[in-house]
């Protein structure tokens, strides 16, 4: 593992191909049912979303950060909902 990290730097570094040791790291540690749409979703903003979407660039950050603003605002609520579900007593005394 440590030859193919080396090996990628050096070609990185002296060739200009793109390689990056943390993710070839965070790919071999992952498993795969989070590893894979990682992999397919940055292949799509490097290789489609950047052609046909202006500015892509500048927005894609604006975007990560309402979909993890939105997924924490629906997981609050589910917990909240939780909650309470939790407290009511179903028996009258």
């Amino acid at each position: 593992m440590l030859g193919v990290l080396l090996v990628g730097e050096a070609l990185a570094r002296y060739l200009h191909i793109p390689f990056s040791s943390m993710g070839i790291i965070t790919g071999c540690m992952g498993i795969p049912p989070y590893t894979i749409p990682v992999f397919v979703g940055s292949a799509l903003s490097r290789f489609v979303l950047g052609r046909f979407i202006k500015d892509w660039e500048s927005r894609k950050a604006v975007i990560a950060a309402g979909l993890v603003t939105g997924q924490g605002i629906i997981l609050s609520i589910g917990v909240a909902l939780m909650l309470l579900s939790k407290a009511t007593w179903v028996k009258p005394w």
